[in-house]
């Protein structure tokens, strides 16, 4: 009896062993929910947008040549290099042309911001050879990107087509640096309306690059490229940009109707699926993958807090990856089974946190517009820091508490941000200084200098 028990264990367990990862019955039903998927993405249509701006409308062909266009190469490869918005300085004296504002002391007693991130401060609009050099690959590039934004129907150039998933790359990043570029200088030569506006309507074309089923690389580089944008629209209020009443609202009015952009969720988990997909070379894991990814099908309809709490109802608990050991004991059918598990339990427990950023960007979008009407105020009373505005503008989307803007050191200032309720995670801060910033020429010891490079009959700050 014993004997007989043994021998149906061992061909219990021969049989376990000898199935397949996969059997074909498994795999056609992969490449069926892909083809499913891939039939749901060509139907989808992109509500509108508001059309921002002035500009003529443009087709969407134009849109997805963008980031590839060899003519603008030179022009994103140079916003790209590191360290391009650095200051100006001056090789003989070392003076440096920066913001001239009281940091304080370093005794700060404000209350540290818990998970604080603080957005990049840059220096005024830059002016030197080497800068100049990329403003002129970049020509036209500002007249462009206001095309873009007065398409209201524009998709995503990194959608999902019949040809597969187009991911997202370091272009978006360096394209957006381009754009700062033209956005500085327009605020160097006397147009801070003009650099801040563009700024404001790059934020909607960066959304446009979430729109429609994009994987979740190419929906945070377009949230990254918002934050590099809010990051140099800010930097340029640190100074008083001198704009009038009408300027400061239509401002405004533009990062609302870019707020009102929304990103479907829904899109991005199935399309991340495509990516993971395109990655898979073999016939024996498309399943493990398509299965993993299956119980992301959620969120139909649903906005992007209720789709991060879903997400997160589903309870991951990814322990450590599958020692490839099992396959070797149990066959690769078990194997596969544990990889299936494990990828889905992963996923689950990263993508509320990705998820997050697309909250967050709508946060930091109405900080912008916060700063807006702080600046207004700053410049309406110039003796009183902070300056009197109305509470209301500190309201903030998906957060029960209003933003905070506290004193930090000096004529220093921290805008920051609520924590949202949906789940903890970082809080944008950005800096606001009171009185306004000046632009000039310093020593770094803080001594006021001419303008070293101006001839030694011009005198004064003024630029070549």
């Amino acid at each position: 009896m014993a004997l007989a028990i043994a021998l149906v264990v061992l061909a219990a367990f021969a049989y376990v062993r000898t199935r397949p990862a996969v059997s074909d019955e498994e795999l056609a039903a992969a490449h069926d929910a892909l083809a499913e998927r891939k039939v749901e993405f060509a139907a989808w249509t992109p509500p509108p947008r508001a059309a921002l701006g002035d500009a003529a409308p443009i087709d969407q062909a134009s849109f997805d040549a963008f980031f590839d266009d060899p003519r603008w190469t030179d022009c994103f490869e140079g916003a790209g290099q590191e360290d391009f918005f650095r200051d100006v300085t001056d090789p003989a004296s070392g003076a440096i042309h920066g913001y001239q504002i009281d940091r304080g002391d370093g005794a700060s007693d404000a209350t540290p911001i818990p998970d604080a991130r603080y957005v990049p401060v840059y220096g005024p609009p830059m002016d030197s050879p080497e800068v100049r050099e990329v403003e002129r690959t970049c020509e036209g590039l500002g007249a462009l990107v206001e095309r873009f934004a007065a398409t209201p129907d524009l998709r995503s150039p990194y959608q999902t087509r019949a040809a597969g998933l187009r991911e997202g790359d370091i272009k978006i990043i360096q394209a957006t640096k381009a754009i700062a570029v033209v956005a500085r200088r327009r605020a160097r030569e006397g147009r801070p309306y003009d650099g801040l506006r563009l700024l404001a309507l790059a934020q909607a074309v960066a959304r446009d690059l979430r729109k429609g089923p994009v994987s979740l690389i190419t929906a945070m580089l377009s949230v990254a490229a918002e934050g590099i944008l809010m990051a140099h629209a800010s930097s340029l209020l640190l100074a008083d940009p001198a704009l009038s009443a009408a300027e400061y609202e239509e401002l405004r009015a533009m990062l609302r109707d870019v707020r009102a952009i929304e990103t479907v969720p829904r899109l991005v988990l199935l399309a991340d699926r495509e990516s993971f997909v395109q990655e898979v070379g073999d016939a024996e894991r498309l399943p493990v993958v398509v299965a993993a990814h299956e119980h992301l099908d959620v969120c139909e309809g649903e906005d992007v807090p209720t789709c991060i709490q879903t997400v997160i109802d589903l309870d991951a608990d990814a322990s450590t990856e599958p020692d490839p050991l099992w396959a070797k004991i149990l066959g690769p059918r078990i194997a596969a089974g544990r990889m299936r598990r494990f990828l889905g339990d992963m996923l689950v427990g990263a993508f509320p946190r990705y998820l997050r950023r697309v909250l967050q960007a709508d946060v930091d979008n109405r900080m912008l517009e916060a700063m807006l009407t702080i600046v207004e105020a700053r410049s309406a009373h110039p003796a009183t820091c902070p300056p009197p505005f109305d509470p209301a503008a500190l309201e903030a989307p998906f957060a029960d508490d209003p933003m905070t803007l506290t004193h930090f050191d000096g004529e220093t200032y921290e805008l920051a941000a609520p924590e949202l309720p949906v789940m903890s995670g970082e809080r944008t801060v950005v800096y606001f200084g009171c009185p306004a910033a000046v632009a000039n020429w310093a020593l770094p010891d803080g001594t006021v200098v001419p303008d070293p490079r101006a001839p030694p009959d011009a005198g004064g700050d003024a630029e070549p």
